[in-house]
Formats: C-alpha cells, structure tokens, sequence
C-alpha cells in the first residue's frame, strides 16, 4: 500500500492509461486491473467506481450524458462480478500483494447495445 492510499490521499480519477505500446504487459493491463489493485489499496469501492464514472465526466463537463444511469444519459453500462480470488498483484517496483477478491467484468453495454459479455454471463 502506498503512503497516499495510507494517508487517505486518494484519486479523484482513476484511469488505465492504456496505450498500445504496453498493452497486455506487467504491472498494468488496463482499468479493471487498476481499480482491482485501487481496491487492494484500501480504496472504498464506492469510491473506486465514483473515479471511473462519474468523476471523469464531471472533470469534462459531461456528467448528464456520461458517468451516470440517470433517464437521457448514454447507458454506457459495465457490469462487474466480485468474485473470490488468490491473485497476486505487482507494482512497478516488483512489491506484491495477495488479493482475496477481485472485480470482473461480465459485460458491457454502449449506448444501451451489447459490446462485450463473458461467454457464461446470462
């Protein structure tokens, strides 16, 4: 755990910052795995999802039509499961840390349409 997450110093935006160049390599392999290590921090996870959705839309001045379920939004929906897990994270530095459960995405909704939906999620 950092000193910010032990300090209470959290973000306000939780991001990937996923760029092609290191797609699918260590520490990071995109959002959920950020929120998943967020989440290991100590980080609430009402808050977690709060920096994902809402707090980047408001930062753009688009939070009636993003980062809400509210009626007239976009209903870009992303389903997660928690489930049980014995995963290990790394940071940057090569310290880890045992997870007890992590965060999964069963399926997203863009614009209310399925994009993506695990092959056992009904």
């Amino acid at each position: 755990m950092t000193d910010a997450y032990k300090d209470d110093f959290l973000p306000d935006i939780i991001s990937s910052d996923a760029v092609l160049q290191f797609m699918w390599k260590k520490p990071s392999y995109g959002l959920i795995h950020v929120m998943n290590t967020s989440m290991l921090c100590g980080m609430d996870k009402g808050e977690i999802f709060k920096a994902v959705t809402y707090n980047p839309a408001k930062a753009l001045g688009m939070e009636a039509e993003i980062g809400t379920l509210e009626p007239g939004s976009r209903a870009d929906i992303a389903i997660l499961d928690m489930v049980p897990s014995d995963q290990i994270f790394f940071d940057r530095f090569g310290n880890q840390k045992r997870s007890k459960e992590v965060l999964v995405p069963m399926m997203t909704l863009r614009k209310g349409k399925a994009v993506f939906r695990q092959s056992f999620f009904f």
